[in-house]
């Protein structure tokens, strides 16, 4: 474990030594300084206490450190006059109160502090850095992904690149007038350091006064094409084993722009301020909606950010409600799909049609009806869980005319055959014809076997012939009456004084 302690004060003397190396030394062989801080055994082997020499803070002014680890941890410590800062340690994170996918997660990280006088001005060091020619605009993007969010009055100026040294991110970090943005060591706050923010702001006001970025100089570093060669950021993988300029810098922007701080529920995990990273991750460059309310709330915009996970706006625009189709057609259906949070959605439109059920996908297609009203829907879920939807209905005209009003129809044949097994005698057949070969009658039949009492019903609609065929299967031995008890059809009167048909027995 390495632990650093630096006391220092004007009239520094052999007793001030003699009792840092002695403090020093207990530390080291117990673990902890007093009892109320035993905990800083169990931190990782880079975590380190600080103490500053409270002259390097001006008199009401408040200093933030906020180092980003590798292995998913980065703390902040405030450092003030008369104050004792206690060891680095990971924030506690809340919850997102609301939308259960975390890019929609509402998690709020503003603290209250924030820079008084717009834009606030940056310089650039790209010394150190091993500048692929994309850095530049990587970092700048960063920032930019903050001012860019047009719920706020955020706006930063870029005044160029500098040799100015991020002098605010050293052990002794004292104030120089320079916002610097650059690569450097950060060692001093212990190993494995991606980067680290410290800023500077008013204890009484909240107001920011000055603030430095600094890259851990030793580490593996990748533009990704730079700013403009990642459509999808958020589900495109970076170079493996390689830190993420533009993504980093966003993140460490948020420290940078408004003080604020990290998150770490799963919940969060999508945010640009969640507080775990590592290489190969790009998802940091594009705000969430917890980001977009944290620089809102520091610089409110004309509009508050849109409402969280709206559902999708689904419009069909092709057929018109209420159009009519000829039985047989190829009927051509198209749509549109798309929300705040995911953009377009038209390519995974579900379509259904009742009574057809599913019938297509997409945002165009073709497909072929049955008869008669259909209500044909094309919806799509978001990544949020939500469903956006629209409807019409339409109808398809049956290619057979429909008879004048008051024709009357009836069965005219009913013909009962067996089949299957060895003497072709296993299942009953029941074949009807209605008169005129009228198409889609139902037709509703009692069957009954005289011999035994027993009796089986069933309905049925006619084919594009008029005909219908019931299958009774194993049937009994006996003697079997069939009796068409209804018979229906658009257009007609059902003729209930069919005959009994005296059809069959087994065995014969």
């Amino acid at each position: 474990m390495k632990l650093t302690l630096s006391i220092s004060n004007n009239n520094r003397n052999s007793k001030i030594l003699y009792f840092s190396a002695f403090f020093v030394g207990i530390i080291l062989l117990t673990g902890s300084i007093f009892p109320v801080m035993s905990f800083v055994e169990a931190q990782r082997p880079y975590k380190v206490i600080e103490r500053f020499d409270q002259q390097d803070v001006p008199p009401g002014l408040t200093r933030v450190t906020i180092v980003h680890g590798v292995d998913e941890q980065r703390t902040e410590i405030d450092h003030g006059p008369g104050k004792v800062p206690p060891p680095f340690q990971k924030q506690e994170s809340f919850q997102c109160g609301s939308g259960d996918y975390t890019d929609l997660c509402d998690t709020n990280t503003w603290t209250g502090r924030y820079w008084p006088n717009l834009p606030v001005e940056y310089r650039v060091n790209l010394a150190n850095s091993g500048d692929d020619g994309n850095y530049l605009a990587a970092v700048n993007a960063g920032i930019q992904a903050w001012e860019g969010d047009t719920n706020s009055s955020f706006d930063a100026t870029f005044l160029g690149t500098t040799n100015k040294k991020t002098t605010t991110a050293e052990p002794r970090a004292r104030m120089d007038g320079n916002n610097v943005i650059g690569w450097g060591s950060t060692n001093h706050f212990g190993n494995n350091i991606i980067a680290v923010v410290v800023y500077f702001y008013y204890t009484a006001t909240l107001q920011m006064v000055e603030a430095d970025m600094r890259f851990n100089q030793d580490f593996p570093w990748a533009s990704n094409g730079g700013p403009d060669a990642i459509d999808e950021p958020d589900t495109t993988p970076g170079l493996a084993g390689f830190f993420d300029v533009q993504g980093i810098a966003t993140h460490e922007g948020g420290h940078f722009v408004a003080g604020l701080t990290d998150i770490y529920h799963e919940t969060e995990r999508e945010l640009t301020m969640y507080g775990y990273g590592s290489t190969g991750e790009l998802y940091a460059r594009t705000l969430g909606y917890g980001d977009q309310l944290s620089i809102a709330s520091a610089y409110p915009g004309s509009s508050p950010p849109p409402l969280v996970n709206d559902p999708p706006t689904v419009t069909i625009t092709g057929p018109s409600n209420g159009s009519t189709f000829d039985e047989g057609v190829s009927i051509s259906f198209s749509g549109t799909a798309s929300d705040s949070e995911d953009g377009v959605l038209t390519s995974s439109l579900s379509w259904s049609s009742n009574p057809d059920e599913t019938i297509g996908y997409g945002g165009s297609f073709s497909a072929t009806l049955t008869p008669g009203t259909h209500t044909i829907t094309a919806s799509v879920n978001d990544s949020g869980g939500k469903t956006g939807s629209d409807s019409i209905t339409i109808t398809v005209n049956s290619s057979s005319p429909l008879p004048p009003g008051g024709s009357t129809i009836s069965v005219d044949s009913i013909i009962l055959t067996t089949e299957g097994g060895k003497n072709q005698d296993k299942h009953l057949k029941i074949a009807l014809h209605v008169s005129d070969d009228v198409v889609g009658a139902t037709v509703s039949i009692e069957l009954d076997n005289t011999t035994t009492g027993q009796t089986w019903i069933g309905t049925a609609t006619t084919d594009s012939s008029g005909n219908i065929l019931f299958t009774l299967k194993n049937f009994p031995d006996g003697c079997y009456t069939t009796t068409v008890t209804s018979v229906s059809a658009s257009g007609f009167n059902g003729d209930s004084t069919t005959p009994p048909h005296d059809g069959i027995c087994k065995p014969t």
